[in-house]
């Protein structure tokens, strides 16, 4: 279970840094890894958020412009640190 966590956590934060890089879709790949693994995961539900909010910006669907995801407005707008 402690593994588990671990690997969970490890994930997140790769799930982050795609984010930083604009890979969104990956990110979303390891966050639901990590969702499967230990779904309790502190900070699981604000990064999953995250990640579909910059997949939902950078969408240009209904005539939209492309979007910047920003993961630190994105972290201080969710109130995950």
């Amino acid at each position: 279970m402690e593994f588990d966590k671990y690997i969970a956590r490890r994930l997140i934060h790769i799930a982050e840094r795609k984010i930083s890089e604009n890979d969104y879709v990956a990110a979303k790949k390891f966050v639901n890894m990590a969702q499967s693994l230990y779904p309790e995961l502190d900070g699981l539900k604000q990064v999953s958020t995250m990640v579909n909010v910059c997949i939902s910006a950078s969408s240009k669907t209904n005539g939209g412009g492309e979007v910047e995801c920003n993961k630190d407005e994105a972290k201080k707008s969710s109130g995950y640190c």
